[in-house]
């Protein structure tokens, strides 16, 4: 049987290769810069980024100090994937005139393909293990819990949504895991199948709840897909006619020593674990501060104000949200919620705050607790004594365990 890699390219495939080979490869190096660029490189980029906002579409753009912020679809980005339609648009076309009488491409499909399946690997599998060890989708926390739906961003309603069961982070999480398949040759085509489902899923929750990833997620989407290019006739062939077909595989090409090609499959496995070990490391690092296993303070909870006493007129507490040492609340009466430090000792049975607009000025209460329920404040607060009477609240969407068995529909 013929092998594919003797077939001559036309010339709308020699083209798109040359436009994709750029493309994608700019977008590797420039969009996420997984490999570290020089600070000059990345100036130079920058530079040119400002210089299409202002002088081509007049956008008086001023490059922020940070540009990432945990989005993807900043001005910056928009911009910069223009830049990189640009290049790739000029590199085509110059390339395709400098080298008329080349045949084919296949060596360089080849380490393309390699390229694409990596970074769609490692990208994935990130995604996979903040999903599995949950730092992504922390389930609600206790200033979630208060928010109305009607207040909520449509991102903040999926990411509660999606926060929510651990064993759904899991599910997603595996699913992504799976993309670990793209490593090996032989395992590429059912794992791009997977990546485009879960990439298809990904960018459908960006676009629908405006989450700012869309352009990454459509580029997974989009290189998920071009990793099945080369058999997509065989994929049409036995899914839809019901024929039975074999997998183009572009081969290798390989090197004319052995201990060469001993010391690539080496350095393959080096490739794929060291950055696989160094995600792991940093996201257990990160649920130690973020997500489900970040510290809770001592009387952790929502609690609802009875009494409110003070030897002057003050603005009255509606709830006291102890949550972390960083990210508390007080609900004012006029539903205006204050941000604050707090701590517990509950050695000395105190609870300190210090409002965010106050850092550093701490108001003092002694607390006792009647029963898990209910608690007692009593200290100076803004220089007068103050008692407070507290009731534990309790939230159905945290605290109703799951049913096998349901005779009628819960939904509240």
């Amino acid at each position: 049987m013929p092998q594919p890699t003797q077939r001559s390219w036309s010339l709308i495939e020699k083209v798109s290769f040359r436009f994709s080979f750029i493309f994608f490869s700019c977008f590797i190096l420039l969009f996420n810069q997984l490999i570290p660029l020089p600070a000059v490189f990345n100036k130079i980029i920058s530079a040119a980024v400002i210089r299409i906002s202002n002088s081509v579409l007049n956008l008086n753009y001023i490059l922020p100090t940070i540009r990432r912020g945990g989005s993807g679809d900043t001005t910056y980005h928009y911009v910069l994937l223009l830049l990189i339609f640009m290049i790739s648009l000029s590199g085509a076309t110059i390339w395709s005139l400098l080298e008329r009488s080349k045949q084919h491409y296949y060596s360089l499909y080849y380490w393309l393909l390699v390229g694409l399946r990596y970074y769609l690997a490692f990208t994935f599998i990130h995604y996979g293990l903040i999903k599995v060890i949950k730092p992504q989708f922390s389930s609600p926390d206790l200033i979630r819990l208060l928010s109305t739906y009607g207040n909520s961003s449509p991102m903040g309603l999926a990411w509660t949504f999606l926060g929510f069961s651990s064993g759904y982070n899991f599910f997603m999480g595996i699913l992504e895991l799976l993309a670990a398949l793209l490593f090996f040759r032989k395992t590429t085509t059912l794992g791009a199948l997977i990546c485009l489902a879960v990439s298809a899923n990904v960018m459908a929750i960006n676009y629908f709840f405006d989450v700012p990833v869309k352009i990454l997620s459509t580029a997974l989407f989009v290189m998920s897909l071009f990793l099945l290019t080369p058999n997509l006739t065989q994929l049409y062939k036995f899914f839809i006619t019901k024929e039975a077909v074999r997998l183009n595989e572009i081969e290798r090409p390989l090197l004319t020593r052995k201990w060469a090609n001993r010391a690539m499959v080496l350095s393959k496995y080096v490739i794929i674990i060291l950055p696989i070990a160094y995600s792991l490391f940093s996201i257990n690092k990160q649920r130690k501060y973020y997500g489900d296993s970040a510290p809770k303070l001592p009387l952790y909870g929502v609690y609802e104000v009875e009494t409110f006493e003070s030897e002057r007129p003050l603005t009255n507490w509606k709830q006291l949200v102890i949550q972390r040492q960083d990210y508390s609340a007080i609900r004012l009466t006029g539903e205006q919620l204050e941000f604050c430090d707090m701590k517990v000792d509950t050695t000395r049975h105190e609870i300190s705050i210090a409002f965010k607009d106050e850092p550093g000025t701490f108001h003092c209460f002694q607390y006792t607790l009647r029963d898990p329920e209910h608690l007692n404040l009593k200290g100076v607060y803004f220089d007068q004594s103050l008692k407070v009477k507290l009731v534990k609240q309790h939230f159905q969407l945290i605290e109703r365990p799951f049913n096998w068995v349901s005779e009628e529909p819960y939904n509240r």
